[in-house]
């Protein structure tokens, strides 16, 4: 199913590549911030969340397609008299959108694709330390709407 999802974005992005190239409307350039919650990510149990920004640059080309990477970077050390627990998430990825116009409003269709890196540390005293490494992915579809 995801394999699939990525063709089907893949190959709709091949298919407007000759109407890009054939466009002559110069790219129109955006950024963006989103608020991530970490806690779901974290191996660790915490009361409330704890929130990352996500900073996107996207690109709309001739109207129709927008691409939008981005990339989120986190890190919280928590020192206590006898122990410190650290964690670091790095997120980079990017979506591909269809953009439909219908008066003052452009709505947005496509999937998108992170990669998520972290790792973590606890220390007790001079002597117990242990590390936790590891790595995913999430992809998805995505909906938007802009307003003009």
């Amino acid at each position: 199913m995801v394999q699939s999802l990525v063709l089907g974005v893949i190959l709709l992005c091949i298919t407007q590549i000759s109407a890009i190239a054939q466009d002559s409307s110069p790219v129109r350039w955006g950024i963006g911030v989103t608020v991530v919650d970490f806690q779901d990510v974290s191996p660790y149990y915490v009361k409330g969340a704890f929130f990352s920004p996500n900073l996107l640059v996207s690109m709309t080309f001739n109207q129709r397609i927008m691409l939008e990477p981005g990339i989120s970077y986190y890190r919280v050390t928590s020192k206590f008299p006898d122990s410190e627990e650290s964690e670091n998430a790095l997120h980079f990825g990017g979506g591909v959108y269809w953009l439909v116009h219908h008066r003052a409003l452009t709505l947005q269709f496509g999937g998108f694709y992170e990669y998520l890196t972290y790792s973590t540390s606890d220390s007790y005293g001079n002597t117990d330390k242990r590390t936790m490494n590891g790595s995913g992915y999430a992809v998805g579809p995505a909906l938007g709407i802009e307003y003009r």
